[in-house]
């Protein structure tokens, strides 16, 4: 599994990685929803074995970032999620641990 951008950094005071993915859309919505779950779900496995919080961010189309919202359940209060159009470049949602934020 290969994000298609990592960070690490600070947010918000707290040592934090950034995970983000772009896209998706060649996918099904039952396959984005999945596969969002896996990756989220092994990030934050990752984050919790070295004590770092973690934004992971999913730039894409509406009906993507739907389908991501979906594989998004139970977040811990360490993690954010972060949903926005691709096309709103600079434009991301405050981000929330524990939370998903979203531009829809």
């Amino acid at each position: 599994m290969i994000p298609d951008g990592l960070a690490w950094g600070r947010a918000q005071g707290y040592e934090t990685l950034f995970w983000l993915e772009v896209g998706d859309e060649h996918r099904s919505i039952d396959q984005i929803t999945n596969v969002t779950a896996f990756r989220l779900n092994q990030a934050v496995k990752f984050c919790a074995l070295t004590g770092v919080r973690l934004v992971y961010t999913q730039l894409s189309t509406r009906w993507v970032r739907q389908a991501v919202k979906r594989g998004c359940a139970n977040l811990p209060r360490n993690t954010a999620v972060v949903l926005a159009d691709w096309g709103r470049f600079g434009k991301l949602p405050i981000l929330e641990w524990g939370r998903i934020t979203s531009d829809m």
